[in-house]
């Protein structure tokens, strides 16, 4: 017989929504990265508009989320509230039972409308160890996700290039433009809607964990402008390549 929390994941499953987003986590030989899209349906998805899906509450701690924007913001608010009512570092124990706790009180108010997943990457360089990557159901329930990757949203367009790319020996900047080059593939097919990039947020997003600090009080970073150049130019003629195979292939 299966136990309840499993029962519960496949009938949320059942209801689940389109999740409206692309987040790509992985921890990789040299840290950890967190890829996303921009792209926000608003007004009941006849509008849209563009921000940040990976963001930042606390020192050392990035989320890149899933689901609708209006229940991940109160989710932010909470989280930040641990950094205003406290002047210490969260270890990571602390701060995976505080989200896990945000998630819970979010569910009771929501009820089954809660729909909301979350990758969480943990900087632990100041305990001189690996930063760490985790993966949150909808229901708080959490799940480490060691030497792998992981992706929510619309993660089914990507499988194929993460199953026979993916390996655990690639660095952060190699697992980027793989990442990028999924959600440019998703825009061009035109293979979920709500996935994509656009207004003062042209590129997917891009953030790194290393396992060491760089310098002082920098626990995460962006890509360099000249690795976004090389991320977007690699991905347009890959497309451009599967596309004239489409279309020689079947002499269209």
């Amino acid at each position: 017989m299966m136990n309840s929390s499993i029962c519960y994941r496949l009938n949320k499953q059942n209801q689940k929504t389109n999740r409206m987003t692309y987040v790509l986590g992985a921890r990789c030989s040299d840290g950890v990265v967190l890829i996303g899209d921009t792209k926000m349906t608003v007004n009941n998805g006849t509008n849209e508009k563009f921000g940040d899906k990976i963001t930042g509450e606390l020192t050392g701690v990035l989320t890149g989320f899933s689901g609708l924007r209006d229940q991940f913001e109160p989710f932010r608010s909470q989280f930040r509230e641990l950094r205003r009512s406290s002047q210490t570092h969260f270890t990571p124990d602390r701060v995976l039972k505080s989200i896990k706790d945000i998630i819970r009180s979010l569910y009771s108010q929501y009820g089954n409308r809660f729909n909301l997943e979350l990758l969480v990457g943990i900087s632990r360089a100041d305990l001189g160890e690996k930063s760490v990557l985790y993966y949150f159901h909808d229901d708080g329930l959490y799940q480490h996700i060691d030497n792998d990757y992981k992706a929510i949203g619309a993660e089914p367009y990507g499988k194929i290039y993460l199953n026979q790319l993916w390996n655990q020996e690639m660095n952060m900047d190699q697992t980027a433009e793989l990442g990028y080059f999924i959600i440019r593939y998703i825009e061009k097919f035109r293979l979920d809607l709500t996935v994509g990039t656009g207004g003062d947020r042209p590129h997917p997003q891009v953030r790194f964990i290393p396992d060491e600090k760089p310098s002082e009080e920098i626990y995460d970073y962006p890509p360099t402008i000249d690795q976004c150049e090389t991320y977007e130019l690699n991905a347009k003629i890959r497309l451009e390549r599967i596309q004239n195979s489409i279309i020689n292939d079947y002499n269209i």
